[in-house]
């Protein structure tokens, strides 16, 4: 499995991490696990970490199942999202594209290139909403 779910209890957040190889069934799956997991926990904040992955074995069409997969997750509509992008070689500049989609279709994501800078956003944000 190219991902695992935890929860960060210091930041409330529900985090998202994957490593290595990820396929498209690995994202769908990840994704629904971490929505689940942040639901479980009462917390609407969420890190994807895709720091450590290392390719995505899938097509930039992918991108657009996820907010699709939004449309069935009913708190999703209130939850800030944060990823975090691959490192060096491996930029994708297809998680890029998956932010415009979701702000498209009215999601708040946004993608950084550090794990503080996102943190710091998804705390930032909680004393506005």
């Amino acid at each position: 499995m190219a991902w695992r779910v935890l929860y960060n209890s210091t930041t409330d957040v529900a985090e998202l991490i994957n490593e290595g190889a990820v396929t498209s069934k690995d994202l769908f799956d990840g994704v629904m696990a971490c929505y689940h997991l942040g639901i479980e926990k009462g917390s609407l904040k969420f890190l994807a970490d895709s720091s450590k992955r290392e390719k995505f074995k899938g097509s930039i069409f992918d991108y657009y199942k996820v907010p699709e997969m939004f449309a069935k997750m009913p708190e999703i509509r209130r939850a800030r999202i944060a990823v975090l992008l691959p490192t060096g070689k491996c930029f994708d500049a297809g998680v890029r594209f998956f932010e415009t989609v979701c702000l498209n279709r009215g999601y708040l994501v946004q993608t950084f290139t550090t794990r503080h800078a996102a943190e710091e956003w998804l705390n930032k944000l909680e004393d506005k909403l």
